[in-house]
């Protein structure tokens, strides 16, 4: 009799585990058949220090319910995976939030996501893959730039203005040497026959040039790892003085020499400033030196514009490539990054050799990248504004000074 209840022991175990492995088949098949995740986002691109949200949605159109669900979500924008556990009953959803604080420049996905979970007996673990995905660009931040002398090119801004003035008219206020490249029509042919050579008009009361900005990518030229670095250093001013001639009507340029040759022509306006963040925001070191940049660009270049050198490159070879650009008429202004916080040469041989030249150079030290209202959204000091096309963007301080040397 013993041994009969032994066997009909085991048939109750057998008959037990087939009943709860039909069970969890029948309530995993459930679930993979009623389990959706959707992610909502309400921006494709944000700056640097924006702080972003995004929205999560696992709906169960499914009887049974999901008792437990684990969350993989592999978003490049993400420094590694992140993980969440949840569960959802039948037939309804469950939502929740994420905040994300932008802290590198980059195009990103936001997804692929894995969802892993299984029946209430755990024997069949189930894992769904939701493969879709958006892209995030993420631009450089726009910092709050002191006051900074820019040399104007061309006759642009070259003359004094008129006090006396009461509206904003051209007058002629002088002559100079004629530059090769600058209009016929400025020339002033009285005193180049008098002369015996050319001489072009100098205007007072016009207005500011034109910039033309062009951005060392060159690997060599910077010094650094990663954020703390001149290259991003360098990135990171020439979107802040992008935005700020843009938004003093000035048409600007950019050109850059990385992976690729970047080259986008004068424009003003919320278009030419999209399209120089995305470029910017997409930039990476190459091998190309400063001076290469100079003399494809030599051509391109009219006497009218002011040209903005971005570099960290201490060595004086680059300047061969500038004298031609200057003898046409084009003044130069350097914008020289500090190597020497992050090891790198001492700039100063570099300057005095500049300021030799007469060209108007300005040593820009890390500490202006760093100081806590150069980092918005790290420390919350900035207030934010909301505009009318409902982007968050912050209101900026404005009482910073330059340090140059």
């Amino acid at each position: 009799m013993s041994l009969l209840d032994f066997y009909r022991g085991w048939r109750a175990l057998f008959f037990f585990l087939l009943g709860a492995w039909l069970v969890e088949r029948w309530w995993v098949r459930q679930l993979r058949q009623g389990l959706r995740l959707h992610r909502e986002m309400r921006f494709s691109w944000a700056q640097v220090g924006d702080r972003l949200e995004e929205r999560f949605t696992l709906e169960n159109r499914a009887l049974a319910p999901a008792l437990w669900v684990t969350i993989a979500d592999h978003s490049t924008f993400l420094h590694a995976p992140a993980r969440r556990a949840t569960g959802v009953q039948g037939r309804g959803h469950t939502r929740w939030t994420v905040h994300h604080t932008c802290t590198r420049r980059g195009l990103f996905t936001l997804g692929p996501t894995v969802i892993h979970t299984s029946g209430p007996f755990g024997l069949l673990p189930l894992t769904l893959n939701f493969p879709e995905s958006r892209t995030l660009l993420v631009t450089p931040p726009v910092l709050p730039l002191p006051p900074i002398e820019i040399a104007a090119g061309g006759r642009a801004g070259e003359g004094r203005p008129r006090q006396a003035s009461l509206e904003p008219t051209v007058s002629a206020a002088g002559v100079r040497p004629y530059q090769p490249g600058e209009s016929m029509r400025h020339i002033h042919w009285p005193t180049s026959a008098r002369r015996g050579t050319l001489y072009s008009r100098r205007f007072e009361n016009t207005p500011a040039s034109d910039w033309w900005l062009l951005l060392d990518l060159c690997a060599d030229a910077h010094t650094g790892q990663g954020d703390d670095s001149t290259l991003e250093d360098a990135i990171t001013l020439t979107a802040s003085l992008a935005a700020r001639a843009l938004s003093g009507r000035r048409a600007v340029g950019l050109g850059m020499y990385g992976q690729r040759l970047t080259w986008l022509p004068l424009a003003a306006g919320d278009t030419q400033r999209q399209r120089i963040m995305q470029h910017l925001a997409l930039a990476e070191a190459g091998d190309q030196p400063l001076g290469t940049l100079l003399t494809r660009l030599e051509n391109r270049l009219r006497p009218e514009l002011s040209l903005v050198l971005i570099t960290a490159d201490t060595r004086p070879a680059w300047l061969e490539a500038l004298l031609p650009l200057m003898r046409r008429g084009v003044l130069p202004t350097v914008l020289l990054l500090d190597p020497r916080p992050y090891g790198g040469d001492s700039p100063q041989a570099l300057l005095e050799t500049l300021h030799a030249r007469g060209i108007h150079a300005h040593l820009l030290p890390p500490a202006l990248f760093t100081r806590p209202e150069a980092a918005p959204g790290r420390r919350g000091r900035w207030e934010w504004k909301v505009t009318p096309l409902g982007r968050a963007i912050p209101a900026m301080p404005e009482d910073l000074r330059w340090v140059s040397e």
